[in-house]
């Protein structure tokens, strides 16, 4: 996952919503990017702008039809607050 962003912010690759199913699941992960890498300053906030949690099938696939057609990211932000 940490190198599909990096391809990202690094425009390596075209920007995508990067969905992450659960977020029970991604909750160590999703801590440790609050907790160390962006109050440590390795990254910043509008780097993982692209990240969204869904808990829902139906979600996952409101945010790749939103993509597909609009370019729109839609969907909870996997660090909001």
């Amino acid at each position: 996952l940490t190198e599909v962003l990096t391809l990202i912010q690094t425009h390596k690759i075209k920007p995508f919503p990067v969905i992450l199913f659960s977020d029970r699941y991604w909750k160590g992960f999703l801590d440790w990017l609050r907790n160390y890498t962006l109050s440590e300053g390795f990254v910043a906030e509008e780097d993982l702008t692209l990240l969204r949690v869904c808990n829902e099938v139906d979600e996952v696939v409101e945010t790749v039809q939103r993509w597909y057609i609009k370019q729109e990211i839609v969907g909870r932000k996997a660090l909001a607050r």
